[in-house]
């Protein structure tokens, strides 16, 4: 006796895009268009809560160093699912860093030459690769 059932999975991906200024008090929607797309992909509630942790780090640094606070920090943010992954390109027009130089800030947190908080620590944790683009 065999049973077989097969249920299609019919929602609509969230929104490609999310433009927002990177500011304290607007990335709460930031986070909220991150985690839809990490349940649209299937992610585990865990896996979602980490993608989530590590982008809201990647916010968190743009608004300190890259925008230095700035109130207008316009960001955009794409997602897309590629076969198993998530894909998250993140855009801004503040200060960047370069591979080499989050190598240097990514140090673990043991480490008594660590540069800065553990933000960059957990963002190469969290994700299977990260690529800065200046």
């Amino acid at each position: 006796d065999t049973t077989v059932m097969t249920v299609s999975y019919l929602a609509s991906p969230p929104p490609k895009e999310f433009h927002f200024d990177c500011h304290p008090e607007t990335t709460k929607r930031a986070r909220d268009f991150i985690e839809a797309w990490a349940s649209h992909c299937g992610l585990s509630d865990e896996a979602k809560g980490l993608v989530v942790l590590g982008c809201d780090e990647v916010f968190s640094n743009l608004i300190k160093h890259a925008h230095c606070g700035e109130e207008k920090a316009p960001t955009l943010i794409r997602a897309k699912k590629q076969g198993n992954a998530l894909r998250i390109t993140i855009e801004h027009q503040g200060k960047g860093i370069s591979n080499e130089e989050f190598d240097e800030l990514m140090q673990p947190p043991a480490c008594e030459d660590r540069i800065g908080g553990l933000g960059m620590y957990v963002i190469k944790e969290v994700f299977d690769s990260v690529n800065f683009q200046k």
